[in-house]
């Protein structure tokens, strides 16, 4: 969050962040009093189900954001799968156990861990270009469309329940 802030500070760029109270032993209420959060950050704290409303958000945001820390776990994953799955361009951390190469695919924008330069550069490129933008979320979509689809996941989970 603190790279994620500090990036987004330094473009004016606008943010909206939802998030629960705690996860993973952060709590993220003192995490966002500890920080300058400027006024174009929006951060909500979410609690409850609340799946649908952030589908919603994610459906009417211009480019999806997933900025973690290093991880031996695929974190991140099912929102870069909902970008992918609304047409959404992708900027998010370059977490090697996450099985989608955005940069690759031609879908977004991977940093590296702790860059805020390199989430500096990242913004500015998306806002700055909303045609190449809107190419990677239609770039995404179709890998969604012929990769990450529910006839590939059933296929995959009848091969396993068979063996």
């Amino acid at each position: 969050m603190r790279t994620l802030v500090t990036a987004f500070n330094r473009t004016g760029e606008h943010l909206d962040i939802y998030t629960n109270r705690s996860n993973g032993g952060e709590d993220y209420v003192q995490l966002f009093r500890s920080m300058e959060v400027r006024d174009n950050i929006n951060v909500s704290i979410t609690g409850g189900d609340v799946q649908e409303m952030l589908s919603r958000k994610v459906a009417g945001a211009s480019c999806v954001v997933v900025c973690c820390k290093e991880s031996n776990y695929t974190v991140g994953l099912t929102t870069i799968v909902e970008a992918l799955a609304l047409g959404k361009p992708i900027i998010c951390s370059r977490n090697p156990n996450i099985p989608v190469d955005v940069e690759k695919e031609g879908c977004g924008i991977a940093v590296d861990y702790y860059d805020v330069d390199g989430w500096v550069d990242a913004i500015r490129r998306i806002a700055a270009n909303p045609s190449e933008a809107a190419e990677m979320g239609r770039r995404g979509r179709r890998l969604a469309e012929e990769f990450f689809n529910d006839r590939r996941c059933a296929t995959e989970l009848a091969s396993i329940l068979q063996s």
